[in-house]
């Protein structure tokens, strides 16, 4: 698998979360739809990156892919400290989305919320693009993807 293969999958379990107004986090697909916007028109959202991979391969296997990676997500228009208690409800969603989707619907060996450092982080303000400061959390996450028989090593 490559990561175009199982990133749409980390936007569909976001895309499961509930918002502080009772509706689903608009989350953005970035392979089966194209959907990242230039600008932000809807709260809360959440974007998807990779940061770096780990390559791990050698003749004989096992090959071995760790991806970082993060899950912007952009709860609010604005950084009104009114909406931190809102913001705070969040982790606990968004720790249960990714606990409930271990291994992406069968596409990795796993995708963890970074174990042993931070993983979520926020509230912070966020920018996109030139658009205002606003206020949101950072989900940190790793999937790690067995390739052996994916590629020749030689």
């Amino acid at each position: 698998m490559a990561v175009e293969q199982w990133i749409d999958e980390i936007a569909r379990l976001c895309g499961e979360i509930e918002g502080h107004d009772g509706k689903k986090v608009k989350s953005y697909s970035l392979f089966e739809k194209r959907e990242i916007p230039e600008t932000l028109t809807v709260f809360p959202c959440a974007i998807h990156y990779v940061e770096n991979v780990q390559l791990s391969y050698s003749v004989g296997g096992p090959n071995i892919e760790l991806w970082y990676g993060v899950s912007e997500f952009h709860l609010f228009g604005d950084n009104k400290r009114s909406n931190v208690p809102d913001a705070l409800r969040m982790y606990a969603r968004i720790r249960n989305a990714f606990a409930s989707h271990l291994r992406l619907n069968g596409k990795v060996a796993y995708c963890l919320l970074r174990p042993n450092q931070e993983n979520i982080l926020g509230p912070v303000e966020m920018k996109y693009g030139t658009e205002n400061p606003h206020m949101g959390l950072v989900a940190r996450w790793v999937v790690k993807e067995d390739t052996t028989g994916h590629f020749v090593v030689s």
